[in-house]
């Protein structure tokens, strides 16, 4: 029963990704985690497999439909190359497989999926905004300077919790690329794949380096049915407007994190 749990959820995965632009790796953290069993660490490292085969193609299917603005993507993705990097090498190997604070046992799996479900959180409510869940306008009315800023920042941001929580980013990816760069909802969510395969395989690689073994078996059939699943978000993309989009996003990333917050306390609790 599990397992066909984890099938389905694989396929919300793909669905996730080719209609939202993101949300892929916070469904693939979760359906590895707990529905396949592997342990946090392994989890997130693996996830980006997944994320980032689905999102180089949807990636692909976007810059055919002219939905993808590659220069502003790799102004993006660049110093999330170097974040990447250095949470994979160095930031997750640094935290302790277990420790105690007031008599409670952590684990280096908690403290992974917490941070994940704190991210998640803070991008939901800041998808909630009114200004966030407006259409973006044609130009960025942010100043140029403030955005390049910005957008520098929140690259490095996004590479840094692809490397620590195994989430593509797209959940803070195209609210930037929306809000700050001006880009409307779709191209957003064409270049945010685009960022996303960039960033994932940077992550593998380094995942790779340091040791990390992976499932292959498992991750073949997760990401077979996650490119299903994202055929079925493309096409359901083209149906629903971009506010509706907006409002499905930030729920999804919502309702995510309140699980994982309340899984991972209620077995720290327990144990």
């Amino acid at each position: 029963m599990i397992l066909w749990l984890g099938y389905i959820a694989s396929i919300l995965i793909g669905i996730a990704l080719g209609l939202l632009g993101g949300g892929g790796g916070i469904l693939t953290v979760p359906t590895l985690h707990y529905l396949f069993n592997m342990n946090a660490e392994i989890a997130t490292a693996s996830s980006l497999v997944v994320v980032g085969i689905t999102s180089l193609l949807g990636a692909a299917k976007a810059a055919h439909a002219k939905e993808l603005d590659f220069r502003k993507g790799i102004f993006f993705a660049t110093p999330g190359f170097i974040s990447v990097f250095l949470s994979k090498k160095f930031i997750v190997p640094a935290i302790p497989l277990f420790f105690n604070f007031f008599g409670l046992e952590f684990s280096r799996s908690f403290i992974l999926m917490i941070l994940f479900a704190l991210v998640m959180l803070f991008s939901a409510l800041a998808m909630f905004k009114k200004k966030s869940l407006d259409l973006a306008p044609k130009e960025s009315p942010i100043p140029v300077k403030f955005a390049t800023r910005n957008i520098l920042i929140q690259g490095f941001i996004v590479g840094a919790v692809t490397g620590l929580v195994g989430a593509g980013g797209g959940f803070l990816i195209v609210p930037a690329l929306t809000i700050l760069l001006g880009l409307p909802m779709r191209i957003a969510i064409g270049t945010s794949l685009f960022v996303i395969a960039f960033n994932s395989t940077i992550g593998v690689l380094s995942s790779l380096s340091s040791g990390i073994i992976f499932d292959w078996q498992t991750l073949s059939i997760v990401a077979s049915l996650s490119i299903f699943g994202m055929i079925a978000g493309l096409f359901l993309k083209q149906k629903i407007t971009d506010s509706l989009l907006k409002k499905i996003f930030a729920w999804l990333v919502l309702l995510m994190a309140i699980f994982i917050f309340t899984k991972e306390i209620l077995c720290l609790f327990k144990h």
